[in-house]
């Protein structure tokens, strides 16, 4: 994951990515790649200067990406855009898909467009269990004994049953939420693009998991302009709307 703290070493870190997968693995001209995570880490702590470091690693990546496409637009376009096997198979196009989801924008694509109703991570599509008292908790983020749900009652070394904690309430009203209608979210111009908040990091930060990081929503606004800009730059986005094989931008790329 990609974390504020060290924004500075982050296009070392790519480059020494590349180099040991071309050491190691197999070429990027063949269809794998490794993989690495791209997440941001959403801690209030993207000040102005972490933001721009991270912008310049987007160019970076984005630089290297289209060089590796050959400056081909068709070729950068698809690869960066659909990640659809069979569609990718009955086009014919078999060049490597692009495991730096950090170049994603307008995607829809599971945990990338998202849902007004979901979360962009796990917590509300796993259980998750504190290994330590088992107690049943929101996230790793959430395990506050104000946000826990219940626990898991052991007698003889054997569960024998599950009950409720006193925070209840406010277990489900986390794994609840609409991460789209925390203040300021519901009227953002780019809410259906960015991944939302970590309300662990929320609540850690303003004691309040419906108020978002400030330096959080400065970090997507940042990025998501950067890409578009980016993408007009290169004329990527004219070619998609023009070309006549726009059908398998459709439904991955969204005016």
């Amino acid at each position: 994951m990609i974390a504020a703290c060290n924004i500075e070493s982050w296009i070392q870190n790519y480059d020494w990515l590349i180099e040991k997968q071309r050491k190691y693995f197999e070429p990027v001209t063949h269809k794998k790649e490794l993989s690495f995570c791209a997440l941001e880490v959403r801690n209030d702590d993207w000040t102005e200067n972490k933001i721009q470091k991270y912008l310049q690693l987007l160019d970076h990546i984005f630089n290297y990406r289209w060089k590796e496409c050959n400056y081909d637009l068709k070729t950068f376009a698809i690869n960066t855009f659909v990640h659809d096997k069979d569609i990718r198979e009955k086009y014919g196009f078999n060049a490597p898909i692009s495991m730096d989801p950090i170049l994603f924008y307008l995607i829809d694509f599971e945990g990338f467009l998202c849902e007004e109703v979901d979360n962009t991570c796990s917590l509300n599509k796993q259980l998750y269990i504190n290994c330590y008292n088992l107690s049943i908790i929101p996230c790793h983020r959430t395990a506050y004994p104000h946000f826990r749900g219940g626990y898991f009652e052991i007698q003889n070394n054997e569960i024998v049953d599950i009950k409720a904690s006193d925070g209840v309430n406010g277990y489900f009203n986390i794994i609840l939420k609409n991460p789209s209608m925390g203040l300021k979210c519901n009227y953002c111009p780019i809410k259906l693009f960015c991944l939302k908040q970590c309300l662990g990091a929320c609540y850690e930060s303003n004691k309040d998991y419906n108020i978002p990081c400030e330096t959080v929503c400065n970090l997507y606004k940042a990025k998501f302009l950067f890409l578009a800009k980016k993408y007009e730059e290169y004329n990527v986005f004219n070619y998609i709307l023009n070309s006549s094989e726009n059908e398998i931008f459709i439904p991955y790329i969204k005016e």
